[in-house]
């Protein structure tokens, strides 16, 4: 997830101000989303709105009403890097769990060949089948750790999604307020209108 006004990354900005408390780092913790649903870094989206004489969205160009919803990713940079990188951690372990089974499986006659060349670093077969294991259990816990950040980064859209749907409503009822504002003004003018023109009636019987 980016920002599309600065292009980094939502996450990795909210990181940031978990170790840094000052006002200008605090700000760029902070996530906005708009009535039309888009997100962005709060001080980018209120310097853009700033901008414009009439404030809209960057990338629907929706009109915005009202003040953008300021949303919270509590989420380090260490467990988002965590999350970028297990896959891959998995996928690299994984092939030299495979590389160091061959090896281990190689026939009897190629072992003693190798040996033979190479006594010094031929590795033995229980030194190969602890490496495995090892890898094996490093696999594992890596697997665990990426569906771990997978769940919360699901309870996060999820969190997201309530808190756009109340901006929506927040939004709504900003645009039910001006229609009565609006009905209410246009009520008072035609009440002045007859007004002035009941007094003219008034004044031309009395002449």
């Amino acid at each position: 997830m980016a920002c599309s006004i600065c292009l980094e990354s939502l996450i990795k900005k909210a990181s940031r101000s978990s170790r840094q408390r000052n006002t200008e780092e605090d700000g760029n913790a902070k996530v906005s989303a708009l009535c039309c649903g888009h997100t962005f870094h709060s001080t980018c989206i209120v310097s853009w709105l700033a901008s414009k004489t009439v404030p809209s969205c960057p990338l629907c160009n929706k009109r915005q009403t009202g003040q953008p919803l300021t949303i919270y990713l509590p989420i380090d940079e260490d467990d988002t890097r965590s999350i970028l990188s297990g896959h891959e951690d998995v996928d690299r372990l994984t092939a030299q769990m495979g590389g160091i089974t061959v090896s281990a499986n190689r026939r009897p006659g190629a072992q003693q060949s190798d040996q033979g060349s190479r006594p010094s670093q031929a590795p033995s077969a229980g030194d190969l089948s602890g490496v495995v294991q090892g890898l094996s259990d490093e696999i594992d816990r890596l697997e665990a750790l990426v569906r771990f950040k997978e769940q919360n980064e699901s309870i996060l859209r999820a969190e997201n999604s309530r808190l756009l749907q109340l901006s929506n409503k927040h939004c709504e009822s900003i645009r039910g307020l001006q229609t009565a504002v609006k009905k209410r003004n246009e009520k008072i003018e035609l009440l002045e209108q007859r007004a002035n023109t009941y007094g003219g009636f008034t004044s031309s019987y009395i002449y």
